[in-house]
């Protein structure tokens, strides 16, 4: 065999070797990035640990379920009676609860809260974020939250009503359009119309938030009522 059809058989091989190892590369290649596809990344997640438990999170229906054992707040009548007294005898805010699920008093019909923070805010509420700076001071200080917004997405709405029925935080949201009655609101309970841009910035110092004594809620109308007294 002469040196020219050697050459032609070692072009032969060689090609063959070229063209088998460009297909089992580009075969590996493929493999892997079906694999990167069809698999989670390797990502380190801040602060978990392997061992911890699953967290549990609520269904609607479970969050708008009173937490079988854990009684109702119901009022006694002497009580009823005593807050009907003082609401005919205060001025009242033209908006009551933003759902059946905020309701304290089964057979009233009311949202009572004592000494609780106020949050009256300047613009609607458009995710629970916004509401984290608020429901952390009132959870510090062991004080029910009410908030007062012109309007509230369905998530907001849902958080909160969820906090109140499972008992997770007392709280009760009033939906309340009218800006200046929404100022009106600051100047009876001290505190302040909190912008959205400042919620957003997790900018709350607890003084812009008001307080009263009680506070009631039917589904119509509120009354933040002063604080009782001392008796001497």
């Amino acid at each position: 065999m002469d040196a020219g059809i050697w050459g032609i058989v070692a072009v032969l091989v060689i090609g063959t070797a070229v063209v088998a190892y460009g297909w089992l590369s580009d075969r590996a290649t493929t493999r892997r990035q079906q694999d990167l596809l069809a698999n989670p990344p390797d990502r380190t997640i801040p602060r978990f640990q392997p061992g911890e438990q699953r967290p549990r999170y609520l269904s609607e229906l479970e969050a708008a379920v009173h937490p079988e054992g854990r009684p109702l707040a119901e009022l006694d009548e002497a009580t009823r009676s005593q807050l009907t007294a003082r609401i005919t005898a205060t001025a009242s805010v033209p908006a009551g609860w933003a759902a059946s699920g905020f309701v304290t008093d089964e057979p009233s019909g009311w949202a009572v809260h004592e000494q609780p923070l106020v949050l009256v805010c300047a613009d609607g509420l458009t995710t629970v974020r916004e509401l984290l700076p608020a429901l952390k001071l009132a959870r510090d200080a062991s004080r029910p939250l009410v908030v007062v917004a012109p309007q509230a997405d369905a998530q907001v709405l849902g958080t909160l009503q969820a906090n109140q029925v499972q008992g997770t935080l007392p709280c009760l949201l009033v939906l309340l359009p009218d800006r200046d009655q929404r100022r009106s609101l600051c100047s009876l309970t001290g505190g302040h119309l909190v912008e959205a841009d400042d919620l957003r910035a997790d900018w709350l110092p607890a003084d812009q938030l008001g307080s009263c004594g009680t506070w009631l809620s039917d589904a119509r109308k509120s009354w933040p009522l002063p604080a009782q007294p001392a008796l001497k």
